[in-house]
């Protein structure tokens, strides 16, 4: 549930991270601090599926892996269009950077339910994300707290809702804590 540890990070003696839900294990803590969850998400998809297969259901994943912007969103549209073919009951998508949300106006247009998860693209389709606001002005208010003044912002590929909640909690905290706003950390 909400607020309860997921993971258990060991980085001396030796170095590991454990998963709690699933129990996947990995021996590179510094890739997993560095945004590498795929080994993670993928063991938390299998027990999901676990789980639907009980109920008699089933859960059916692809996952992109495009190195380059181009390729991604020609792989989503790909992705998307087989899930509709194949009439599954929804799709749970997490966009890429498209700006003319070709994907998302294909679901709309086979009248196929989806969800978006964490990037909100478009304010007309359902979503599930972060409060990027709020959680970015509670990072920000920790390390002032700390005693640090000088803090950067990297927030990911322009365009994504996500993106700009966060930016706007970042300047948010530095406002409400007297820091000028220094574009060059931004």
């Amino acid at each position: 549930g909400w607020g309860h540890q997921i993971r258990s990070y060991v980085l001396q003696p030796y170095q590991l991270v454990k998963d709690l839900r699933t129990g996947h294990t990995s021996t590179a803590p510094s890739g997993v601090l560095d945004g590498d969850l795929d080994d993670f998400i993928q063991a938390s998809l299998f027990e999901l599926d676990a789980r639907l297969r009980e109920k008699g259901g089933g859960l059916i994943v692809r996952l992109g892996r495009a190195v380059d912007e181009i390729p991604r969103l020609a792989t989503e549209l790909k992705v998307v269009r087989e899930f509709v073919q194949r009439r599954v009951d929804g799709v749970i998508l997490a966009p890429s950077a498209d700006p003319q949300n070709r994907a998302i106006a294909y679901l709309t247009a086979s009248k196929m339910p989806f969800v978006l998860v964490d990037r909100l693209t478009s304010d007309k389709a359902d979503g599930v994300c972060l409060q990027n606001v709020e959680a970015m002005e509670m990072l920000v208010d920790h390390l002032v707290v700390h005693g640090h003044r000088r803090i950067g912002l990297i927030t990911g590929e322009p365009g994504f809702k996500s993106t700009m909640e966060r930016g706007e909690g970042y300047v948010r905290a530095l406002k409400k804590r007297g820091i000028a706003i220094d574009p060059e950390l931004m």
